[in-house]
């Protein structure tokens, strides 16, 4: 049975069928190794993935979609002619989609600080032809500067972090603020920022008071995972949410927020792993 066949075969199963995602990954071993695997999303985008071995791939080529609450979730509140921020774009999954969701007339901003990864997303732009995507190849922090990044391998290319990692040697990339990467692409606010940086969440944070205090916040998505914020240097577990709470946020889990549970996280979260939302004024 060919690669299609088998892709066709499992998308048409059931999503919630307990072991899709282990068949899959049986029947499609031959295929872990191969590099630069183009794949068709349920929206009917393509992408160039670096490796289907690694989740975002094997999700992507098994359902369709990587992350699929977020993506709702996402889709929902976007709307044509607005800004989108997307910090630890990857190959382009949420930036992609929600640049035809604004439309024309509105903005997406996609930064990645992989030295790896970011020609995928360039080519992935590209590819899809949006053209009202504006891409930095650098990291967001807490300021202007140079640090180390650690670039996970092929095989894994969704976990390039700023904390040791694989036993690679780390590669130097610039960091810039998210308010000095808007200032530069002059976009003067953002209406959604979607933050996933493998713990680095608190200093991209701190790089972005001026977002933070504008009159109309933006909504902020974002990954709490507490191993990933404990090897990041003086950083506590935690921090990213306190960030935010210093600025008037009120912060939910994802899978209450999009089923319309309104009620904000009382105790800051430290143990586990969560995608978050936070929001000034509800």
């Amino acid at each position: 049975m060919d690669k299609m066949r088998i892709v066709r075969l499992l998308r048409c199963l059931p999503p919630q069928l307990p072991g899709r995602l282990r068949l899959a990954a049986f029947l499609l071993r031959p295929l872990f190794d191969l590099t630069g695997i183009k794949i068709e999303d349920r929206y009917g985008f393509s992408y160039n993935v670096p490796s289907i071995k690694e989740s975002i791939g094997l999700h992507l080529l098994v359902f369709g979609i990587y992350e699929p609450l977020l993506m709702e979730c996402l889709l929902h509140y976007i709307k044509p002619g607005f800004t989108f921020v997307d910090v630890g774009a990857n190959i382009g999954t949420f930036s992609i989609p929600m640049a035809k969701a604004v439309g024309g007339g509105g903005i997406v901003l996609s930064v990645e600080p992989s030295p790896t990864v970011f020609p995928y997303l360039r080519d992935n732009v590209r590819l899809n032809n949006a053209s009202n995507i504006k891409l930095e190849n650098c990291a967001a922090g807490e300021r202007d500067d140079f640090i180390q990044f650690y670039d996970a391998p092929i095989s894994h290319f969704g976990m390039g972090s700023f904390g040791p990692q694989f036993g690679v040697d780390p590669v130097k990339v610039h960091v810039k603020t998210l308010d000095s990467i808007l200032l530069e692409n002059k976009i003067k606010h953002a209406d959604i920022v979607k933050v996933d940086a493998e713990g680095y969440e608190a200093l991209i944070f701190k790089g972005m008071p001026v977002l933070l205090n504008q009159m109309k916040k933006p909504i902020i998505f974002f990954e709490f995972c507490d191993w990933a914020e404990q090897r990041i240097a003086h950083n506590k577990t935690g921090d990213s949410q306190r960030v935010l709470r210093e600025c008037g946020y009120k912060i939910y889990r994802l899978r209450n927020f999009i089923r319309g549970d309104r009620k904000p996280l009382v105790n800051i979260l430290l143990k586990g792993s969560e995608t978050l939302v936070a929001v000034n004024g509800l």
